[in-house]
């Protein structure tokens, strides 16, 4: 990735999680080349990575606030931040470290509309009582889907929360992995459109549970960033932007 050339490592923790810049980016990984964030210094709103824009596409179109299933180094918080101000954002992550690098390094104590709650995602959707307008998946670590949130019982418990006009966004970054973790997802949610992302492996998923088909995809296609939905074998709703 040519945004990375020249990167230097300014940080790295205990557990190996590092951060790197240069002169116009600042890069988090997770002890391997995948990059988990990618901020831009001078305007940290602008999305770095290609999947962020349609993850939080129905956040920053439909009505409600959102939680967010890991933080990383704040991007989509960052994000939201300019394109959807009014909104609050509770995030959850697992990792005392990762929440101090998002504070030191990436400023998302700066963001005044953003809480931040130490927790386990597969623990806090199973015990939280409350329904969500949002809830935006984005849990990667190095290398996979954390395995107590592939399972039936997470994307249950994700489903139950989210209300009747809610949606539930999902990154999915492991090839390996997208086509499993879509049937489970269809196993639990009414609506379900796949967004192949540009110049990337992720795939963002949209579910909901509408009472109206017609009305969940009419509406994202109201967004006009979706620019046409296609039925294709064997894996559903495709969407393209």
């Amino acid at each position: 990735m040519n945004k990375t050339r020249w990167g230097r490592c300014i940080y790295e923790s205990a557990s190996g999680y590092q951060v790197y810049q240069n002169w116009l980016y600042r890069w988090l990984k997770f002890n391997s080349t995948a990059i988990q964030t990618l901020q831009y210094r001078r305007n940290p709103w602008k999305p770095g990575l290609h999947y962020l824009p349609m993850l939080t596409l129905t956040m920053r179109y439909f009505p409600g606030d959102g939680t967010l299933l890991g933080l990383g180094g704040g991007g989509i918080p960052w994000l939201l931040s300019k394109a959807a101000p009014q909104k609050n954002i509770t995030a959850i992550e697992i990792s005392a470290e990762v929440i101090k690098i998002a504070q030191t390094y990436f400023g998302t104590s700066e963001l005044k509309n953003l809480t931040v709650i130490e927790a386990n995602a597969a623990d806090f959707v199973q015990e939280h009582p409350e329904q969500c307008s949002h809830i935006l998946v984005d849990l990667y670590n190095a290398h996979h889907f954390p395995p107590e949130c592939c399972t039936e019982v997470f994307f249950q418990n994700c489903s139950r929360l989210i209300s009747s006009r809610g949606v539930l966004t999902v990154n999915l970054a492991n090839i390996s992995e997208q086509k499993p973790i879509l049937e489970l997802i269809k196993n639990y949610c009414r609506q379900v459109l796949l967004i192949p992302i540009k110049r990337s492996v992720n795939l963002v998923l949209i579910a909901g549970n509408f009472a109206n088909h017609e009305l969940f995809y009419n509406q994202l296609l109201q967004t006009k960033e979706i620019k046409k939905i296609s039925w294709v074998q064997d894996w559903g709703f495709v969407g393209s932007y």
